[in-house]
């Protein structure tokens, strides 16, 4: 159930009896960027922070106790290359309290840390400008020592010809120390007038009366975008690179490019393929990596399907660098010649069905379930994937395997006097 409240903002509806409370996600998106990245990052951060009507951050929690207890934060994310800013609040369903009010409580309260924002003259409130741009310096300089996350992003910058894709989620460092409070007021501006919007509401509840509250934003028409959530290159050329730093164990990171989308025809062959390949306990990766020849203190892969990109991580000694390399090409070329059991493809499904299933459990899993399809414009219920997951066969895995492409290694090592 969906209808547009003004040009460019989408009012839906998920209708469920499933669970006691309303969930709501309202998502501001745009084309995605390196400035927006830093820019939004810290923009979610402020607005969660305090507001002009909660000027403190105890302010905030006690309104939101005095709502029985509801959730509330923000958060941001990229798909291929669109980039969105969340603001996601959960309350108990006011049919089981007596606050018959309770929902237009809850709307209140997010229209005013969305539209009324803690100011102050340079722009957003001096001091929460810069205590949470100190905060997202801090987090951003962690990465560093963060060794698995900074290995991952390394091998992103290899294997990305757009540095908006490799980039943290967060930003850069250089972006942030150029960004003054008049410039994000200024980019907070032009999100609510120029961003395409979208509220989605997963509860027991109707649209009517939805839009009538929601109408009380008073978001204006704004322009369509020319929104891409895919993200596609040219095939890069082959790259290995390696840093060193002092640590024990060495982290190996690889990219495979795949040229599969989220729910294209071969992305439910391609779930299963990477169950198999390292996506689960059980898989080879895990099986015959870090269990049999005890080469790897973790050894994982996971899907970028609106990127089309598989990912293998891997915590290693480092003088057994080029063996563990080997030996996970060898999964790969294992899965390309079928050399894999029935039992184990039946356990790889079998897993996938489960996490679907388990997805229809939790609102936050049910909602950014039918939120994605109405995203991507598909009908597809948890039913009907897990019907495809059952139809793929082993010949499908072996197919699809033969054009997964090695595209970039990186290995964080460590320094010489580590090695022995």
């Amino acid at each position: 159930m969906a209808m547009q409240l003004a040009k460019g903002v989408n009012l839906t509806l998920i209708p469920s009896k499933k669970f006691k409370t309303l969930s709501i996600k309202i998502a501001f998106k745009s084309n995605l960027s390196l400035k927006k990245l830093t820019e939004r990052s810290l923009l979610a951060r402020i607005l969660e922070r305090n507001s002009r009507d909660y000027p403190s951050q105890v302010d905030l929690q006690k309104a939101l106790a005095k709502l029985y207890g509801a959730s509330f934060g923000t958060s941001v994310g990229r798909r291929g290359q669109v980039h969105s800013l969340y603001f996601n609040m959960r309350i108990v369903n006011e049919q089981f309290v007596q606050d018959p009010d309770l929902f237009e409580k809850a709307l209140q309260f997010l229209k005013a840390v969305i539209l009324r924002p803690n100011l102050g003259p340079e722009g957003f409130d001096r001091q929460t400008f810069e205590r949470e741009k100190a905060n997202l310096k801090d987090d951003l300089e962690s990465i560093y020592d963060d060794k698995r996350l900074y290995a991952k992003l390394k091998l992103l910058d290899q294997f990305f010809t757009d540095p908006a894709q490799s980039s943290s989620l967060d930003g850069r460092l250089e972006d942030l120390d150029q960004l003054d409070n008049a410039s994000l007021y200024q980019a907070y501006q032009g999100m609510l007038a120029q961003d395409e919007i979208d509220i989605v509401v997963l509860g027991d509840t109707n649209e009517e009366f939805l839009a009538k509250l929601f109408s009380d934003f008073k978001f204006q028409d704004r322009s369509r975008l020319d929104l891409d959530f895919y993200y596609h290159q040219d095939l890069p050329s082959f790259q290995r690179q390696e840093e060193v730093q002092d640590l024990i164990q060495a982290k190996l990171n690889l990219a495979y490019q795949t040229d599969v989308r989220y729910l294209d025809d071969q992305y439910f062959t391609l779930q299963v393929f990477n169950a198999l390949f390292g996506g689960f306990p059980g898989s080879k990766l895990f099986l015959n990596v870090r269990e049999k020849e005890s080469l790897a203190y973790y050894a994982s892969s996971n899907l970028d399907p609106f990127r089309g990109g598989l990912y293998v991580q891997a915590g290693i000694d480092q003088k057994e660098a080029d063996r563990v390399i080997d030996l996970i090409k060898d999964q790969h070329q294992a899965l390309i010649e079928g050399d894999f059991s029935q039992s184990s493809l039946n356990q790889a499904k079998a897993m996938l069905k489960n996490g679907l299933k388990q997805s229809e459990d939790s609102p936050a899993g049910l909602l950014n379930f039918s939120y994605l399809k109405q995203l991507l414009a598909k009908s597809i219920t948890v039913e009907e994937w897990i019907e495809k997951i059952n139809q793929v066969s082993a010949q499908d895995v072996k197919n699809l395997a033969q054009d997964i492409k090695l595209q970039s290694i990186f290995i964080l090592r460590g320094a010489d006097r580590w090695r022995k």
